[in-house]
């Protein structure tokens, strides 16, 4: 399964794709976030199993209020699994009815989806509530029983306060991750539509958070997580959620529509992310300083036709490499580039029998710089002075496939 999560455009790497991950190793790599439950038995659902169910584990001990294990423990069983059309994102229960708020971009290329609860039950969901332009929306699940609902908040933000962010980075479900609001009021650009008055957080936020909520010290969802700004496609601590006032009059929509027996609303005939591909974003001026002047080189603005993000049907290639030929069973899904003269970025996502192998090349005077700081575990080749290209894979992509792959990549 692909993991959901969008991926805002920053100096090194142009994104575009759900799934782009660091890893590379033989066995799957090892999650650096606190997890909230432990694996018990199976649960079944009409007869069939389901995950294994999970539970919180009990030391005894009682977590100071506010501290992350506190709000993991307060929070964590409204926090959910969005899972469908071959992809993974977050939710959190909002109404014990069984309404649940997500992320659009989770669930824009279907109507219904599979929705694993905390405890690893497995329900079946419809979306009857979409937003798009607020990256929004809300699933209702039929269940018999009442639903651990989550307190909402959001009116009280302040910087520097501590958060917590919950959901299934990398599918790995019931992950915690704790920082602060390190900025409110952001804005970012998704092609022709900007989202506006973000929560900025340090949180870590990786694909397949998208979704899932951010919690104050007061165990109250205040906002949705729905992108994060990178360099390498992991979290580096600059994370956005959607605040959640933002989310109320989608909320009353569903409500006044007939809440969990509201209708669904179908999904979108060219959803923006490309059927779980991600939004297409541009560095929002809050950022720009953070990244030096990588991107004014690459200034969508200042770029000749063609040569912006992506190739839309007809365009002129503007890529930067080639993985030619593509090993056994392994084909290009997605492929996004930006390019300005000799200087770009490009990231190309291939699929194969192990999972997804993002290549990732950066031409120009930055090249040098790119490989010589990157410190993950995938394969780094220098294809020329100007020229270094990184393949990362998913948990599972043994490093013989990122090899053949990196031995493929030619400059076009």
């Amino acid at each position: 399964m692909r993991i959901v999560g969008l991926l805002v455009v920053v100096a090194l790497v142009l994104g575009g794709a759900a799934a782009i991950f660091s890893g590379g190793d033989d066995a799957p790599a090892e999650s650096t976030d606190t997890t909230l439950a432990q694996a018990t038995t199976d649960t079944t659902v009409d007869g069939d199993k389901t995950a294994p169910s999970t539970t919180e584990p009990d030391s005894g001990v009682q977590a100071p209020a506010g501290s992350p294990e506190q709000v993991a423990r307060e929070v964590g069983p409204s926090v959910v699994q969005v899972e469908g059309n071959g992809e993974i994102g977050s939710g959190v229960i909002y109404e014990a009815a069984g309404l649940i708020l997500t992320a659009h971009h989770v669930v824009e290329a279907a109507d219904s989806f599979n929705v694993v609860l905390n405890d690893g039950t497995k329900l079946r969901g419809r979306v009857v509530g979409r937003q798009p332009a607020r990256d929004l929306a809300v699933i209702a699940v039929e269940t018999e029983k009442e639903l651990p609902a989550a307190k909402l908040g959001g009116d009280d933000l302040a910087i520097g306060q501590p958060v917590v962010a919950l959901g299934s980075p990398f599918g790995y479900q019931a992950s915690v991750t704790s920082g602060i609001i390190s900025g409110l009021n952001r804005q970012l650009t998704i092609g022709q539509m900007t989202l506006t008055g973000l929560i900025q957080t340090d949180a870590a936020i990786n694909p397949g958070n998208s979704g899932g909520p951010l919690v104050d010290a007061k165990d109250r969802v205040i906002g949705i997580n729905t992108a994060i700004a990178s360099t390498s496609g992991g979290s580096n601590g600059v994370g956005f959620a959607i605040p959640i006032p933002d989310a109320r009059d989608l909320m009353d929509e569903v409500k006044k529509n007939g809440g969990i027996d509201a209708p669904t609303v179908t999904a979108p005939d060219n959803p923006l992310g490309g059927s779980g591909n991600g939004f297409e974003f541009q560095l929002p001026d809050s950022l720009n300083d953070l990244f030096g002047d990588l991107f004014n080189q690459l200034d969508p603005g200042q770029s000749a036709p063609n040569e912006g993000f992506g190739n839309p049907p007809g365009a002129v290639d503007s890529g930067i490499v080639e993985v030619s030929p593509l090993p056994n069973g392994w084909t290009e899904s997605n492929n996004m580039s930006f390019r300005s003269g000799d200087q770009g970025v490009e990231t190309i996502i291939l699929t194969g029998p192990d999972g997804t192998v993002t290549v990732t090349a950066t031409k120009g005077p930055e090249a040098g710089r790119v490989a010589d700081s990157y410190a993950g575990k995938g394969e780094v080749r220098r294809l020329a002075d100007d020229l270094t290209v990184i393949v990362e894979g998913t948990p599972g992509v043994p490093s013989s496939a990122l090899k053949a792959i990196a031995g493929a990549v030619k400059e076009k």
